[in-house]
Parts: structure tokens; sequence; C-alpha cells
């Protein structure tokens, strides 16, 4: 049904794009379908001026934020019961067609760089159909989000 789902935002390097996403999932209308985000490693000003500005705003709208090393610490501690990574590869499957099971784990790149090898094989590639690879991690969590609220709903 999709509900206590986590947001990952991995690898961010800038504190804007950080805050985006940030505001994106705490801003989102569904609370039972988003249960946290999680930032996963973290470098350079984002770690710097991004996190602080995303943790207060966690603290003022009463949202729950994680911060980890990495994403396979965000799959050891929450133990997801499915990883979907927002990426487009051969085997990139339309998250609109994707069953997306409760506390599952959505992952984004906040890097211009994407995933590395080892973090592509930790889930399913997917991508929201209609877009090409390269529109932002906000826009990518946005579409994401809108599709799952919009099975959700639906049923």
């Amino acid at each position: 049904m999709a509900r206590n789902i986590l947001v990952v935002a991995n690898n961010a390097s800038s504190p804007q794009k950080l805050i985006d996403v940030a505001k994106v999932v705490f801003n989102f209308e569904y609370s039972e379908i988003v249960s946290a985000l999680i930032v996963t490693k973290p470098v350079g000003s984002a770690a710097q001026v991004g996190i602080p500005e995303v943790s207060k705003l966690a603290y003022k709208l009463g949202k729950t934020l994680v911060i980890l090393p990495s994403v396979n610490d965000a799959i050891e501690l929450f133990k997801p019961t499915k990883v979907l990574l927002l990426c487009r590869t051969n085997e990139t499957q339309p998250i609109e067609t994707i069953d997306i099971p409760d506390n599952s784990m959505i992952v984004t790149s906040c890097s211009d760089v994407g995933f590395t090898k080892g973090e592509l094989a930790l889930g399913i590639h997917t991508y929201p159909k209609h877009f090409n690879y390269g529109i932002g991690p906000a826009a990518e969590i946005v579409l994401s989000l809108y599709a799952l609220a919009s099975k959700v709903y639906q049923q």
C-alpha cells in the first residue's frame, strides 16, 4: 500500500539541492506515505551548510531527519522491504509500474556523477516515465511521490 516510505538523498555536495529535496519531502501532503528523509554521504558545503538548514527545517516542521555515512548504512538500519534507485540504466523500469510495498526506500543521487557501481547493485532501477535523466533530485522525488500518491489514493 506504499506507507512509511523512506526517502534517501545520497551523496549531496550542493546545499541547495539538499535543501530543495528536504522541502519536497517535508512538505509532501501525505505524511502517512513518507516517514523520513535520510541524508547519506553529505560532503563539502552540503555537509557544512545544507545539513544545518535541513535540520532546522525538519525541527520546525516536526519531521524526521536521519544523517548517515552511506546508503548501505541506511539499508542496514532500516531494513526496507524494497530499495528503489532513481536512475536511468538498461534495467530502468517506470516507477508508475512498480509495486511499492510499505517500508520501502526511494534513493536519489544529489550528485552530478550519479550512483557508484556498488550503489547501483543495491536496488531496483526506476525513474518517472516521460522524463529523461538529469531533471535534478528534487524533481525526481516530486514526480516519484506524486506517482506513488496517485497509485495509493486511486485504489
